[in-house]
């Protein structure tokens, strides 16, 4: 019987199981499924394989994993996975070959249920395997989208993608896909601050340090500090939050403005001279005058710490900074915590600097690449807010999913991406059509600049535009 809303099955299978899945593709054809196999439907010269794999999967109704022990260490086997969890196609294992289960399957799999079509059970397992594919639903780019309802076409949605800026406090509600590394972060904090940690050692410090575009800005000030300032440690609620501060040139200038508005009865030029002190003390004794209890804590972010090393000019300065920095931070029963964002590239320029460079290294966290149910949440968690209650046309998110893998600054670009997708969106639904207009994650930022360079009003603006960027 043939399945006539079925598109097609997609076998993924390690090539030393040819003559299994030959086998297995005449019995499922012969069942009424139709089935894509790479070695026939990817014709040679194909430029993009894995995007031929990729539209492959993305038309398919399901997958069909021939598990065995050499699909295990399959790369290509683990890369049409991962494409089918981008597009959320059903996998259904098929138990080949092999006598223990979790000898056939990649990591993470061993959990899954499987139909066992070893030998003697082989022709049972066709059926049985035939009979879950007719049953599948329409594939999901071929759903037909939902109306709106009535009391939303005339509320319009809040935009909840920040484009290529960084996420801040007061968006913390927009701010998903970080969770379990905020929640890593606090308890880091929280171990430094148990009864009887102090010392240099036990410096009340937390560095963040990833790649150009990782998130390291947005995880502190839309995760970590909104969580703090709920109290998600003991009396974290009632901690003073100095304003956040970025080195830049100057970084005590910057200190000091960074402190004004928690001094706002001392002028800028006194709270320098109070910064600067003889002692060199300055800033732990600013920071003890702004608690009212011995246990009260201030916290102070320096974003982009790696200016310090990469804008500030003067030796000097940069010295004194650094001391002010980590005098208050080790100093015994002090008050001051300090969270840095550091840029993973200068990571060795601390090095030069032995005792800042030391108390990095013990306290600091990382900021790896997320992953792709991460990935996910950033696209679909905030359009699923009630003042938001934006839809996804078809496949357009894993086709988001699956272009944005492997991008340098992948986080920026994304949420460029989908702020270009609510400007264009079409009532409440970001459309593939847009998608495509915009050029994708690859083209988006490159096709805008474009447009804002054609705009520009003279040829005088353009020529000044070619020599700044």
């Amino acid at each position: 019987m043939t399945v006539s809303h079925l598109s097609h099955v997609f076998l993924s299978y390690a090539r030393a199981d040819g003559s299994f899945v030959s086998q297995l593709q005449s019995d499922l054809q012969a069942g009424g499924i139709t089935v894509w196999i790479d070695h026939e439907d990817i014709q040679p010269g194909t430029p993009d394989w894995e995007d031929s794999l990729r539209k492959a999967i993305r038309h398919a109704a399901a997958v069909v994993l021939v598990a065995s022990p050499s699909a295990r260490g399959s790369r290509y086997v683990k890369d049409e996975l991962r494409i089918a969890e981008m597009y959320r196609r059903p996998v259904y294992p098929l138990w080949a070959m092999g006598d223990e289960w979790m000898d056939a399957v990649p990591i993470g799999w061993g959990g899954t249920q499987y139909i066992d079509a070893r030998e003697e059970r082989y022709r049972e397992a066709i059926h049985e395997l035939v009979v879950i594919l007719e049953k599948l639903n329409t594939p999901a780019d071929a759903a037909v989208a939902k109306p709106e309802p009535s009391s939303l076409q005339s509320e319009p949605p809040r935009n909840p993608y920040k484009g290529l800026h960084a996420f801040r406090r007061e968006d913390a509600g927009d701010f998903f896909g970080r969770s379990r590394f905020i929640n890593a972060l606090v308890e880091a904090l929280q171990k430094q601050l148990a009864t009887g940690e102090q010392g240099a050692s036990r410096a009340r410090l937390l560095t963040i340090i990833g790649s150009s575009g990782s998130g390291k800005s947005s995880v502190v000030m839309a995760g970590l500090l909104p969580q703090l300032q709920r109290g998600v440690l003991p009396g974290s609620q009632g901690w003073v939050y100095i304003e956040p501060m970025v080195p830049g040139q100057h970084p005590i200038e910057a200190l000091t403005l960074a402190l004004s508005p928690s001094f706002p009865a001392r002028s800028l030029k006194a709270l320098r001279e109070d910064v600067e002190d003889d002692t060199g003390r300055g800033l732990h004794l600013l920071m003890t005058t702004l608690i009212a209890k011995p246990e009260d804590k201030v916290l102070f972010l320096i974003d982009q710490f790696e200016e310090v090393f990469t804008q500030t000019v003067d030796e000097n300065e940069r010295k004194r900074f650094i001391d002010l920095l980590i005098t208050a931070i080790t100093e015994p029963q002090g008050p001051t915590i300090a969270i840095l964002t550091f840029r993973a590239d200068f990571y060795d320029r601390p090095l030069s600097y032995p005792e800042l460079g030391q108390l990095i290294e013990s306290h600091h966290m990382a900021v790896f690449p997320m992953e792709m149910s991460e990935l996910r949440e950033v696209i679909e968690k905030p359009a699923q807010l009630p003042d938001v209650r934006l839809t996804f046309e078809g496949d357009l998110v894993g086709d988001l999913l699956f272009d944005v893998q492997g991008q340098a600054g992948a986080l920026p670009l994304l949420q460029f991406t989908l702020d270009q997708l609510f400007q264009r969106r079409k009532g409440r639904q970001l459309t593939t059509q847009a998608y495509r207009e915009i050029g994708g994650v690859k083209g988006a930022l490159a096709n805008h600049a474009e447009a804002t360079y054609a705009a520009l009003p003279s040829e005088d603006h353009r020529r000044l535009a070619r020599a700044l960027f």
